[in-house]
Parts: C-alpha cells; sequence; structure tokens
C-alpha cells in the first residue's frame, strides 16, 4: 500500500501533517494528521470517529484540533497525532 505524504501550511502555526496510513478492508483510506515537529519521543495521540454515529464528537475533535495547532503550545512541546476517523467504513455505512 502506498503511503502518500503532503504537506499542509496551517496559518498561525508551523506546518500540519496530513499522511496517509493504509486502507480498510473496504479500501478507504486512513489518514493521521501530524502537528507540530520536535525530537521529543514522546508525543499525544488522539483518535476521533471511533463510534461512527457520534458526530458532534466530531466536531468538539476539529475545534480541539484547531485549538491544539493554532492556540495552545502543547505541539510545540510534544508531536500531536490524530486519526480523525478510526472506521471509515462504518463511518461511510452510518453503522457503530
Amino acid at each position: 500500500m502506498a503511503r502518500a505524504k503532503s504537506e499542509c501550511g496551517h496559518q498561525g502555526f508551523g506546518r500540519v501533517w496530513a499522511v496517509s496510513l493504509e486502507f480498510s478492508l473496504e479500501g478507504s483510506p486512513l489518514r493521521k494528521l501530524v502537528v507540530g515537529k520536535t525530537m521529543n519521543p514522546d508525543y499525544v495521540f488522539i483518535i476521533g470517529r471511533q463510534h461512527p454515529p457520534q458526530i458532534s464528537s466530531s466536531l468538539g475533535l476539529m475545534s480541539c484540533i484547531n485549538a491544539i495547532a493554532v492556540e495552545i503550545q502543547l505541539a510545540r512541546i510534544f508531536p500531536v497525532v490524530v486519526v480523525p476517523v478510526v472506521k471509515p467504513d462504518e463511518v461511510a455505512h452510518g453503522h457503530w
């Protein structure tokens, strides 16, 4: 499976890296975002859409990531890894 890497500028904070991890059983891409570049071996790991119908948690996750990337200095100390949709097939089908 090919791993594509693209760099997106993020206004107000260095860089946000979008990386395709693998693919789900139905071929949907599993993606992660990495906020911050440090040499610290420790990191913060955040996941979303583990239970696909929880749309309100996705909205909260977007606000959380925006705060980490723009307003909070956390990403300057620890890299923040975000997998916004853990179960993309279930989200597409509306299943738990």
